[in-house]
């Protein structure tokens, strides 16, 4: 693994996006520093798709809304990305973005999405949703898994509270049904998490790796109800309200994030997340919705 030390940061080499043979069109790979359980961490190809129109010379504006659609595993290794636009207008512009990979000569989309960019404009302001008075990540211990995904540890997490404690796995209701009786379940009277986080080694924070920050959240089964059951992202939508000098005032300082769910019905669930800088501007907020087995 990359140390901090090393002038290349892992999601900066992750970012590298090589121009194919049209406007729009990006080769790219994963990469091995945040591997998950299943492919790479989705945050990372969230910032990979996000890199594709950020990379293009016909953007306008900065990142507004962005929404993908996890339609298949990505596998490891080479991919390309295929961007166009929709429309444009003098102050937004509306792309869509799709991630193919090839299973021999056959071509997949294994993930496909729409983005907004759009010209800040100095007008009023306010920000209603306050940022949750918490002690400083500097007091807090680190969250710290060897025993975990790759992805889980290229990210200095702190918790408030809501921490995942996974005792057990269950691949089906009777697997799962033994784990809770050997392993026993703690009192979790809700999914809510609140922690400081921020890239391991340190990296200046932009745009995609704002969207990688934004998938940082387990998935709140895991901390509701913790044994390890299948999970995965479905669909993730990030909405970005800083500009870019809000971004780069930030520069390699923590985040504050706060997530939680509404309900788990019938194999899914939704969670949303707020984000917020240390001096307490709300950065970006994002919606997914998950499926799980169990």
């Amino acid at each position: 693994m990359l140390r901090a030390s090393e002038s290349v940061h892992p999601l900066d080499q992750a970012l590298v996006l090589v121009p194919g043979g049209q406007p729009g069109q990006w080769q790219g790979s994963t990469h091995p520093f945040y591997r998950n359980m299943v492919g790479p961490y989705g945050g990372v190809t969230a910032a990979q798709m996000l890199q594709a129109v950020m990379l293009d010379e016909r953007r306008i504006g900065d990142p507004m809304s962005l929404t993908l659609h996890y339609a298949a595993p990505v596998a490891d290794g080479a991919f390309e990305i295929h961007s166009s636009i929709k429309r444009s207008n003098r102050s937004t512009q509306h792309w869509a973005i799709d991630m193919v990979q090839f299973q021999g000569e056959a071509s997949v989309v294994v993930m496909t999405g729409m983005l907004i960019t759009a010209r800040r404009r100095e007008t009023w302001s306010l920000q209603e949703l306050l940022m949750p008075k918490v002690p400083q990540p500097e007091t807090l211990e680190r969250f710290y898994r060897p025993q975990a995904p790759d992805w889980v540890n290229s990210f200095d997490m702190r918790y408030v509270n809501g921490d995942m404690q996974i005792r057990g796995k269950a691949q089906d209701q009777a697997s799962l049904d033994s784990a809770i009786q050997r392993f026993g379940l703690p009192e979790v009277q809700d999914s809510k998490s609140l922690l400081w986080f921020r890239d391991e080694p340190l990296r200046q924070l932009d745009f995609p790796g704002l969207a990688s920050l934004c998938d940082i959240f387990f998935p709140r089964i895991f901390v509701r109800r913790p044994i390890w059951v299948p999970a995965g992202t479905i669909s993730m939508s990030i909405y970005f309200h800083g500009s870019q000098q809000d971004i780069d005032a930030i520069g390699q300082d923590y985040l504050l994030g706060l997530a939680d769910t509404n309900r788990f019905n019938r194999g899914f669930f939704d969670q949303q997340a707020y984000l917020w800088s240390r001096q307490g501007a709300l950065i970006a907020s994002t919606q997914q919705m998950v499926y799980y087995k169990l």
